[in-house]
């Protein structure tokens, strides 16, 4: 079976004032902003039969951890079962990632542990 993992997703198309990704989520999502709620994937990952690994970071770019929450709570509301969720401390969007291989592994042994419960 396949199952899917999320690091510090963008599960919300916005280009709010403090979003310091705000550019680049019109460039992919377009100009119209009133068709942002229907593009983002949060609005249809409740729908998703896959299983599904959420990981946001403490310092996560804003939002990012609240839509990773909104997420979670969506597919756990759908399946009437809460998807795996990891919030790592002391961790931004990069260095959420970038300890892979280190002397802290608790995302890569929390996403091997996923794979083998889930998928």
């Amino acid at each position: 079976m396949n199952g899917v993992v999320l690091i510090s997703a963008r599960w919300r198309a916005d280009v709010l004032p403090d979003n310091p990704n705000a550019a680049a989520v019109r460039a992919y999502f377009g100009d119209e902003l009133a068709r942002y709620e229907e593009r983002s994937p949060v609005t249809h990952c409740a729908h998703s039969p896959l299983p599904v690994f959420i990981a946001v970071a403490e310092y996560d770019n804003p939002y990012l951890d609240v839509y990773g929450a909104e997420a979670f709570h969506r597919i756990a509301a759908a399946r009437a079962r809460a998807p795996r969720f990891v919030r790592l401390p002391r961790h931004n969007h990069i260095s959420i990632v970038a300890h892979f291989n280190s002397a802290e592994d608790l995302l890569g042994q929390e996403i091997r542990d996923f794979f083998a419960a889930e998928c």
